[in-house]
């Protein structure tokens, strides 16, 4: 059975190519270095690469091949264009996507570089966030992107679950924690039949 908990529409993620005007305008360099800057945050600071699924329409993240669709990306013509013109139709490498907070963590990453301030992926390791901080801002964009998930069941046990199944290093109380800080249901009981 396939997995669907961390699949998202198309308008709930960013293209990873919108990454690259931005960091070389914060940064005043050129294309090429904009590209390469995107690229090293995106496999040091760890972040998930989401490509269309054919059987859902969704967006999957890729772990596997996430480095050699990068790699492509990187050498593409219009890649050539970006760094030469400034400008590309970027088309079907569009499909590359991240999630909107991994867009801002690249974006802070050059910002920060640019103020001269320290790294806060090489502060706190694994993303820019605390591991617990982390896993909840992941489990809360999946649980909120798939509806489906909830069906009748409160945010909280979802959470719970998906953090089970998707963070089993950290330990039952930490997951407990952070399921109860990701619920965005707090008044607890059963929750509502949609209308």
């Amino acid at each position: 059975m396939k997995d669907y908990s961390t699949q998202f529409h198309r308008d709930k993620l960013k293209p990873i190519t919108d990454t690259w005007p931005t960091v070389r305008d914060i940064l005043g360099v050129r294309g090429f270095d904009a590209i390469s800057f995107v690229e090293n945050s995106f496999l040091e600071m760890g972040l998930a690469l989401y490509l269309p699924d054919a059987d859902t329409g969704l967006y999957k993240q890729d772990s596997e091949n996430g480095k050699y669709h990068l790699d492509r990306l990187g050498v593409c013509d219009e890649a050539h264009r970006f760094a030469n013109e400034g400008k590309a139709d970027f088309g079907g490498w569009t499909n590359l996507r991240i999630t909107p907070a991994d867009f801002e963590r690249i974006i802070s990453r050059a910002t920060g570089i640019a103020r001269n301030e320290p790294d806060a992926a090489s502060i706190h390791g694994n993303n820019g966030y605390p591991d617990e901080l982390r896993a909840a801002i992941e489990a809360f964009e999946a649980v909120r992107a798939d509806h489906t998930l909830l069906c009748g069941r409160s945010p909280k046990t979802v959470l719970a679950e998906w953090l089970e199944k998707h963070k089993p290093e950290l330990s039952a109380s930490a997951r407990d924690r952070i399921a109860t800080v990701a619920n965005w249901q707090r008044e607890g009981g059963a929750p509502r039949t949609p209308d």
